[in-house]
């Protein structure tokens, strides 16, 4: 079996796995939510010294609300990054 072959078995097989885990009872998982709550407990954890508890809780949401506003403000578009007027409503701007 050429080797390219068996690496895309390889892949296939993982793609399975990996899709396995992504579903729990048949509905997929949120991902992006629990992996960022994972990678800010670390940081939280590891980077600034927090134990766990109520602040650590309490800053992990308080960043979670940042990062969210944040998100949302790159997906909007404004005049500054696109370099477009806004529109006024009515076709004309």
């Amino acid at each position: 079996m050429p080797k390219q072959h068996s690496y895309v078995l390889g892949i296939n097989a993982y793609d399975h796995d990996v899709s396995a885990c992504l579903l729990r009872d048949g509905v997929p998982l949120e991902l992006h939510p629990r992996l960022q709550h994972l990678t800010l407990e670390i940081v939280l954890r590891a980077v600034f010294g927090l134990d766990r508890g109520p602040r650590l809780d309490r800053l992990r949401d308080l960043l979670t609300a940042v990062l969210e506003f944040v998100a949302v403000a790159l997906e909007t578009p404004s005049p500054e990054i696109t370099g477009k007027k806004p529109s006024n409503g009515n076709g004309n701007g």
